[in-house]
């Protein structure tokens, strides 16, 4: 049996393919008072909620987010719908998708509901390595940048985790294909002639434990995209996908994630850490990242402002002007700072990290920047490798180590450290024969 019945373009065949075979081994499994969540409320209730203006529980927005499960994923939907046909859950797993879309783009999503769907995503995870720990960066996609597809900057959070790889800390990238950007995610690695697709679970833990480094594309390892693609669509799978890191419940999280100008980053910081509280996850620290524009100056007074992120909200990474950052740490929400390009201890200019968005200028860009030929990009590379391994080492609230950590960030870069562990899980993974036996 297919995991899924839902049938992508062409260019997404060595996922699918991945993710049958994963689908081989994996079964879903709820604990039962988390399935129990999945019958707690009808998507009538929830959509008569929603439309009277409030907002979901986390145990709503959890059964909410099953029919969208039991719509992709046929394992799950046998297990836990058994009652329920493929067009049924399809219509209302389009439905709840759809509802939470518009209310996070015209109210706003909370912490509770991001957490709910999140929760329940994690249960879609076709493949989920038991690590000691892991450093995952990854954004929205959310780069208004300068207001206008025709330029974007480097892929900075692909990078960066490759930087935390050199520098001997475990490091997974997980992400798909560019929407706004020629240049996505899963195009990093494949564009540098990485083969992102493996035949099993033993194949990727021993990549992982080879190289220090693992690059999952969203498509391969669950389902839940799937139905976004089929309505085609924007929904508010940007914010479940980055959450739905494919590891283990107990493998310790150091998290860095950027966020669009529809949440505020207190909302992602405030969710990890009620998953956290809820034994779903185990987060050392979660740094969530809101980059903000010069158009005007953020008071300490208007940090927690959703509409100062709406009207701000720039990059999905490091700002070349000021950053908004929310912190979670374990299961305590810490609060939220601003810091300054200055307190990177690197300038960076937003005119030299400018690239014109597409293929060829955009991968010249992240070699330049990978290889530190370019001193502006792998400056900026830096910074927000630098925000990856503060958040790692736990240190103060107050950044004064910050520049340190981009200092050594900065020499992985330069002496090439970082652009030979990029080569290294290159030539691992070309060495992996894949057999496309579905």
């Amino acid at each position: 049996m297919n995991i899924t019945n839902i049938k992508l373009n062409g260019k997404y065949q060595p996922q699918l393919d991945m993710a049958n075979r994963l689908g081989y081994e994996y079964e879903p499994n709820l604990p039962r008072a988390m399935s129990r969540h999945l019958e707690s409320f009808s998507l009538s209730e929830i959509d008569a909620l929603v439309k009277c203006g409030n907002s979901l529980s986390f145990v709503q927005a959890y059964a909410g987010m099953g029919w969208v499960l039991a719509a992709t994923n046929n394992k799950f939907r046998q297990k836990y719908y058994p009652r329920s046909s493929y067009e049924e859950a399809i219509s209302k797993g389009s439905a709840f998708l759809q509802l939470m879309a518009v209310k996070e783009s015209l109210v706003g999503i909370t912490a509770e509901e991001v957490a709910g769907v999140v929760a329940c995503g994690l249960t879609d995870l076709l493949v989920a390595p038991r690590l000691e720990y892991a450093v995952e960066t990854c954004g929205m996609g959310g780069d208004r940048g300068w207001g206008t597809k025709a330029v974007k900057t480097i892929n900075a959070s692909t990078l960066s985790a490759v930087v935390m790889a050199s520098l001997g800390i475990t490091a997974l990238k997980h992400g798909s294909y560019g929407n706004t950007t020629r240049i996505g995610s899963t195009d990093v690695p494949v564009c540098f002639g990485a083969n992102i697709c493996s035949n099993s679970r033993q194949q990727i833990a021993d990549l992982i434990a080879k190289v220090g480094f693992w690059y999952s594309d969203a498509h391969a390892v669950k389902t839940l995209h799937y139905l976004s693609h089929l309505l085609m669509i924007e929904t508010i799978n940007h914010i479940v996908g980055p959450m739905t890191t494919p590891i283990s419940a107990d493998t310790q999280l150091y998290k860095v994630m950027g966020v669009n100008h529809f949440v505020h980053p207190q909302v992602i910081a405030q969710a990890y850490a009620l998953l956290h509280r809820e034994g779903l996850l185990n987060v050392g620290r979660a740094t969530i990242v809101c980059g903000l524009s010069a158009s005007r100056q953020i008071s300490r007074a208007q940090i927690n402002n959703p509409r100062v992120v709406k009207d701000l909200a720039f990059l999905d990474e490091v700002s070349p002007h000021s950053t908004l950052l929310s912190v979670a740490e374990g299961g305590r929400f810490l609060g939220n700072f601003v810091v300054d390009t200055a307190d990177f201890g690197v300038t960076v200019r937003e005119s030299k990290i400018q690239v014109p968005n597409s293929t060829e200028a955009l991968m010249e860009a992240n070699r330049q920047a990978i290889t530190g030929e370019n001193k502006d990009l792998a400056d900026y590379l830096a910074a927000n490798a630098g925000l990856a391994l503060w958040t790692y080492y736990r240190g103060d609230l107050e950044f004064s180590h910050l520049p340190e950590y981009v200092r050594q960030c900065q020499e992985a870069i330069y002496s090439g450290r970082a652009y030979a562990k990029l080569m290294e899980y290159v030539e691992a993974t070309r060495r992996e024969k894949i057999n496309m036996f579905v």
